[in-house]
């Protein structure tokens, strides 16, 4: 009977691999969306503690490219990014990443105040940074705006910047969770300029975060600036460090600026940076905020490990995940895992029906009808924070385009999670 149920288990291994196909979308990260960039300059309200008003520049997915194209409707309310610029540099600089996140539908905020040499004053920028958000709100709102419609009604953004911006992006992320749904700082400062006590701030942190930083940069040195900002983001928030290979500070955005002439030049090409930050901005923003894992291997998976574009990079999640890699072409290889904390067991579960109504428990939403599991394996989380299932996808008619369902139990001692539903489609 053992060896039965042994031979019964391995061929449902084999069989449920062959199901496992996530439907990956046809563009990498880093490569351009499909939607037309529209590109505005708006001024929004100032708030408490901020300049009076605040110019920003704005960039969204439009009905065909250009200066006040109309706002493409069909994309329907859209998440946002709001990123701040380094000191001394102009916002400008790093129009090649808004247009890239707007390409991929988001509406990208970027606060044109505290631009000029050597005064930027970092709490104003951080309250400016905050009336964007507010401010994309009531435009959204209000009939008859170019953007009326653009935005949910209480939209959170992503808070991005580099540098000072960096710096303002994690804070203002934490000092307003109602209004920031995640952060990415790019070589963001530690030390505490002008009375902002920054690693005290990240401490405080409860939306996810991916902190990168360049092998090469001299002006905000990984070692002194990302690692303690990475130790300082609390385990209670699912967070990711990453390190450029080769790169520097000042590219961060393509752009020359002031800061290209600070430090030595970069044994990468600032396209290469360039890259690497589309890349792992717009996974983790696709991934972890909005809870899409199509990209999930390439944010921090097997793909992700073996990327010699990194230096070096670190995963603490909080929270269960399942995500695959590749697709399931028969006859060929296919990974199922699932994701949190090192030393974690990970329990996957396939099945073929999901609950009419999902099950509330202490542990998470329960998506799977348990009376249709199909299998149940056990693996442990590895250092690089997943788990995963490798099999070959064998040859087998009649499953084309039908799903199933999977969810993953994740965790140890007392601690598990239920990870989100994740529905796998035979293509």
């Amino acid at each position: 009977m053992k060896i039965a149920v042994a031979i019964l288990r391995t061929c449902a291994v084999v069989v449920v691999a062959s199901l496992c196909a996530w439907a990956q979308t046809s563009v990498p990260a880093e490569v351009a969306g499909p939607w037309p960039v529209g590109t505005r300059t708006l001024t929004f309200a100032g708030t408490t503690g901020g300049n009076g008003s605040v110019g920003a520049l704005v960039r969204y997915p439009a009905t065909t490219a250009g200066a006040n194209a109309p706002f493409n409707t069909a994309a329907g309310a859209r998440p946002v990014v709001v990123f701040g610029h380094g000191f001394s540099l102009q916002a400008s600089l790093y129009e090649t990443l808004y247009a890239h996140w707007a390409s991929h539908g988001w509406v990208v905020l970027a606060p044109t105040t505290e631009q000029a040499l050597f005064v930027g004053n970092l709490p104003r920028f951080i309250a400016d940074m905050k009336a964007c958000v507010l401010g994309i709100r009531t435009a959204s709102a209000t009939p008859g705006n170019a953007l009326f419609g653009s935005v949910p009604a209480l939209v959170k953004a992503t808070a991005m910047g580099h540098s000072f911006g960096g710096a303002a992006a994690l804070v203002a992320a934490s000092q307003e969770p109602a209004l920031f749904n995640g952060v990415v700082s790019m070589a963001a400062t530690s030390t505490s300029p002008q009375n902002v006590d920054i690693l005290t701030v990240v401490s405080l942190l409860a939306v996810p975060c991916l902190h990168m930083g360049a092998s090469q940069d001299t002006i905000v040195p990984v070692g002194s600036n990302l690692d303690p900002i990475y130790n300082a983001t609390p385990v209670t928030v699912s967070k990711r460090s990453v390190v450029i290979a080769g790169g520097t500070h000042g590219r961060f955005h393509q752009a020359s600026g002031i800061d290209w002439l600070t430090e030595a030049p970069p044994s990468i090409p600032v396209e290469e940076q360039q890259r690497l930050i589309r890349r792992y901005a717009t996974s983790f923003m696709t991934s972890l905020v909005k809870r899409d894992p199509v990209w999930m291997d390439v944010f921090l998976g097997p793909t992700a490990t073996a990327d010699a574009g990194l230096s070096a990079q670190a995963t603490g999640l909080a929270e269960a995940w399942m995500f695959t890699g590749g697709a399931a072409v028969q006859g060929q290889p296919i990974m199922v895992a699932a994701a949190r904390r090192p030393g974690d067991t990970a329990l996957l579960a396939f099945a073929t029906q999901t609950l009419a109504t999902p099950t509330v428990t202490p542990l998470g939403d329960l998506f799977i009808d348990p009376a249709t599991l199909a299998l149940t394996l056990e693996l442990p989380v590895g250092p690089a924070s997943w788990a995963a299932l490798n099999a070959t996808v064998p040859v087998v008619a009649g499953l084309s385009g039908v799903s199933f369902p999977c969810q993953a139990l994740v965790g140890s001692g007392a601690s598990f999670d239920l990870s989100d539903l994740f529905t796998i489609t035979v293509q």
